[in-house]
């Protein structure tokens, strides 16, 4: 029989652990015998509580009845609460999945995996392992069709493991399982992390759905642009035009929104879509020289010279210096009928042209 010795703080202990062990598992056997299944444990004690006796019970039941999934459950979930994840996970693992019960114990399995990786030391060669192990279990989390509870939860780990499209699709089931606002935020995102992963066209979509659920006219005006903005970086100017066109049908005293529609209406070759948005912008901003620059290069666009004129020849004049400008009074000028005008500013670029000229060789000679 083994000594008892004393620890520094004067409590008894048993100077083998294994002979702890043994008596503990030992007692989880005679458990077994007092309660033949997990539900009867239950019955008795309300609840199976975190200790030795309760874990050692279950491993003996687990081991005396390899198919009761419940009893393995419990003892998955005692191995959790004593630190065991590892151990925890190769339990459950061999769990079967049903219907029913496959998102509640993938979830279980997130859980004890994310705990496993944190638990590893940082520059462990372990560590990139079981990170790995949590983005394979958040991805068939994400494959689940139904609802998830803690749906933000598992967008928050996937965006600290570094998988902002697995957030974002998180992000949208929560917004499946919420209404209102809540859903409208969870939608933004979920755009918002799909444009970050590298997907503008989902972000489109998402901001675009965000924006059309919330009724706070601040957010939806912000991701209605945000997204016209992730249409475009997606390389498909003719759909972000498009898309720009319905927020103002929808939004029409936007001047933010005209904007945008006007200038990628021009983007995408639609020069006379562009010319009329312009247009309405003109009745709010008649005083604003930048607005009217651009309306004179709409209107050139579209064909429309007599309009532009008064325009181009205004900006030419506050830019005196500028040659792109100057260009286009001259061409103005000679489709309206002004020659007289023409033929100064064509005259007057010959000169910049000359003097650019000379500037060159001059410094070529130093």
């Amino acid at each position: 029989m083994p000594a008892l010795e004393l620890n520094g703080q004067g409590r008894v202990k048993l100077a083998r652990d294994g002979l702890l062990a043994g008596v503990t598992f030992a007692m989880g056997a005679l458990l077994t015998l007092v309660f033949p299944s997990a539900s009867d444990f239950d019955r008795n004690t309300a609840a199976l509580p975190i200790g030795a006796y309760a874990t050692a019970y279950l491993e003996v039941l687990v081991k005396a009845n390899p198919r009761d999934w419940a009893a393995r459950i419990a003892y998955v979930r005692q191995l959790q609460g004593r630190g065991d994840f590892a151990r925890a996970l190769t339990e459950l693992d061999s769990v079967p999945r049903t219907e029913e019960s496959r998102a509640e114990l993938d979830e279980l399995a997130l859980e004890l995996s994310w705990a496993r990786a944190r638990a590893v030391p940082a520059g462990s060669p372990a560590r990139p392992v079981a990170m790995a192990d949590v983005v394979s279990r958040l991805e068939s989390l994400a494959r689940l069709t139904g609802g998830l509870a803690d749906a933000g939860r598992y967008a928050d780990i996937a965006l600290q493991v570094g998988r902002p499209l697995l957030a974002a699709t998180f992000f949208q089931q929560r917004a499946a399982m919420t209404t209102s606002e809540d859903r409208a935020g969870a939608l933004a995102q979920a755009g918002r992390w799909s444009l970050a992963g590298g997907d503008p066209a989902r972000a489109a979509e998402l901001f675009d759905a965000a924006a059309k659920a919330t009724s706070a006219m601040e957010w939806q005006a912000a991701w209605a642009r945000q997204a016209l903005a992730a249409a475009e970086a997606a390389g498909d100017v003719q759909a972000a035009a498009e898309r720009a066109s319905e927020w103002v049908a929808r939004r029409p005293r936007d001047l933010a929104l005209l904007s945008e529609a006007a200038r990628l209406s021009l983007a995408a070759n639609r020069p006379r879509a562009a010319r009329d948005l312009g247009r309405r912008l003109m009745q709010a901003k008649r005083a604003d020289p930048a607005e009217r620059e651009r309306q004179a290069l709409r209107e050139l666009a579209a064909g429309d010279p007599e309009s532009a004129w008064p325009l181009v020849e205004e900006a030419a004049r506050r830019h005196p210096a500028s040659t792109e400008w100057r260009e286009r009074e001259a061409r103005a000028a000679e489709w309206t009928g002004r020659p007289r005008i023409a033929l100064r500013d064509w005259l007057w670029l010959a000169g910049a042209r000359h003097r650019q000229v000379a500037s060159v060789q001059k410094d070529w000679a130093h």
